[in-house]
């Protein structure tokens, strides 16, 4: 099989020739479909992340079942599967719950969606209903991201809602905040180019970070805000999140910083802020994500921009890296 290996900091993607698995036991052999370029796979090209070199990432991904190992029984060969971005015992309770970055053994798969082929549990995949394509697949991760955060939130109908931050995530809080009730949902980054996706995932005004930034933000949602998702990971956001945040207000970080952030911790002791980090999702939010979307909620396609062959791997990391007018790109392994 085709796959594209990651080779060290600043280095193109290999692309070369592999095995094909063999599923062993629950395992499912799935041909993948499509994966989505996650900003952590960027983190992981510049070096930032550390990760370890001649392995093959990709978490956003779906596929279909091609190979089945000897215990698997409830899943067939031709549907439609997604899995979450790691792999777990099977037997914790974290695993039971599906919370799987929580297992004391969890690991990265195998081999991951920037290949042709990749095997998962039976136990971890998540079936996709006909009507969805592998696109809606591979969003289904990044979407669940950004449910998780909203949930913890505990959000309302009457809540201010501020969301920093418009990539995936970011739009992906604004999406589920309209969902489960917020009716006042402001976006705010440093640049434009994602304002028409923002309005399309359910936000009801865009703002642009600039000195003004605060006040227009008040007048937008009717005073400060009372949650701000923060999901920017941008050095200073967590900072800036607990700043804009209204009294007795909630900040949720969602936000993949790889950097030290300075806080002053006076800003939120005086107006006794709620800060609570999101780590990815859990089974319930996989299920919800996927009912949603097969309901026919298809607004976060509109994240999907482009659509690169693992030889454009490298090329498309580097335009993210350039501030490229693109959100979501996904890659085709049979391209």
């Amino acid at each position: 099989m085709k796959v594209a290996v990651y080779d060290g900091p600043r280095q193109p993607f290999r692309i070369e020739e592999r095995p094909v698995p063999v599923p062993e036991g629950d395992e499912l052999l799935v041909r993948v479909g499509r994966c989505g370029i996650c900003g952590s796979d960027v983190s992981t090209y510049t070096g930032a992340a550390g990760m370890e070199p001649g392995v093959v990432y990709g978490h956003e991904f779906a596929g279909e079942v091609v190979g089945l190992g000897g215990a698997v029984r409830g899943i067939e060969v031709g549907q439609r599967v997604t899995a979450q971005c790691v792999t777990g015992c099977g037997h914790c309770e974290e695993c039971r719950q599906g919370h799987l970055v929580f297992c004391p053994e969890w690991r990265t798969h195998p081999s991951g969606g920037f290949g042709q082929f990749m095997t998962i549990p039976e136990r971890e995949a998540y079936v996709l209903p006909p009507a969805l394509s592998f696109e809606d697949g591979a969003l289904v991760e990044p979407l669940a991201v950004g449910l998780h955060g909203v949930r913890l939130s505990r959000l309302d109908a009457t809540s201010r809602v501020l969301v920093l931050g418009a990539g995936a995530i970011g739009l992906a809080a604004a999406f589920w905040a309209r969902r489960l009730g917020a009716q006042r949902i402001a976006v705010a980054a440093t640049s434009e180019r994602r304002k028409s996706f923002a309005f399309e995932m359910g936000a009801s005004d865009f703002i642009t970070i600039g000195e003004e930034a605060e006040g227009l933000i008040h007048g937008s949602l009717g005073g400060p805000p009372d949650i701000v998702f923060e999901c920017a990971g941008a050095a200073g956001a967590t900072m800036r999140a607990m700043e804009w945040v209204g009294p007795k207000g909630r900040v949720v970080g969602m936000g993949y910083g790889l950097h030290p952030e300075q806080i002053t911790t006076a800003v939120p002791l005086m107006k006794e802020i709620l800060l609570q980090f999101s780590m990815t999702y859990d089974r319930q939010d996989y299920e919800e994500v996927i009912a949603t979307l097969a309901a026919g909620h298809l607004e976060p396609r509109c994240m999907v921009t482009d659509t690169v062959p693992l030889e454009g791997l490298t090329r498309a990391v580097e335009g993210l890296l350039d501030g490229a007018p693109q959100c979501k790109v996904m890659v085709d392994p049979w391209a």
